[in-house]
């Protein structure tokens, strides 16, 4: 067998549980209220950030790769159509390298509800 860990890493093809993971950590270290795999009515979200034990924003994790950094959920697709009806932002992490930037957007938002 061939595969190393660096090269998973450097192909891109980092599976989306660790990117969930990754995130998930960022958010509990700076005491961000956060919940993986939520079930709710018809929908199960990769992840729920909640502000004062309210939902404040659903994070949709993808991975494709480090190629394909632009697409994200279809605007007017079946998934997009589901959680628009909530009211509360999205957050689309398409890739590993967006863990870091979708986070400090995440803080930026929260910090602008205060």
């Amino acid at each position: 067998m061939q595969i190393t860990y660096d090269s998973i890493i450097k192909s891109g093809k980092v599976p989306e549980a660790n990117i969930q993971a990754e995130f998930y950590m960022l958010c509990r270290k700076n005491g961000i209220q956060i919940l993986l795999e939520v079930r709710y009515m018809d929908c199960r979200f990769d992840a729920l950030v909640f502000n004062q034990g309210r939902p404040f924003a659903i994070i949709e994790i993808k991975n494709y790769g480090k190629k394909c950094s632009v697409r994200g959920l279809p605007k007017n697709g079946r998934q997009w159509n589901k959680y628009s009806r909530f009211g509360i932002p999205l957050i689309e992490v398409l890739n590993s390298s967006q863990i870091i930037p979708k986070f400090n957007a995440l803080v930026e938002m929260l910090n602008q509800s205060k």
